[in-house]
């Protein structure tokens, strides 16, 4: 919540600041804060809670495809030793009659 806090307070400090001034600035103060609060809350639950979902989901989501993947990169990619066996393998039976 503090990131919504801080996004929403300056713009209201500044327009209450300009409509109470004189001897009703104590009205803007308090006003300031009970609007920055509610604001801040608003955008905290509509929007950073649901944004967080997203990319924990999202994440999950690009991990297990990114574990796929490297899954059958691994199964269609022989490492170099195996590769060297299979030839000399092969190359063993070609020797045979």
């Amino acid at each position: 919540m503090s990131f919504s806090l801080y996004l929403v307070h300056s713009p209201i400090v500044v327009l209450f600041g300009l409509h109470f001034t004189g001897s009703f600035w104590w009205i803007g103060a308090m006003l300031t804060v009970v609007t920055s609060f509610t604001l801040a809350i608003g955008m905290h639950v509509l929007v950073e809670r649901p944004s967080r979902r997203l990319a924990a989901w999202a994440g999950h989501r690009v991990s297990a495809i990114a574990e796929t993947v490297t899954r059958s990169i691994d199964v269609a990619v022989e490492p170099e030793e195996y590769r060297v066996r299979a030839l000399a393998r092969s190359a063993a039976l070609e020797r045979v009659p």
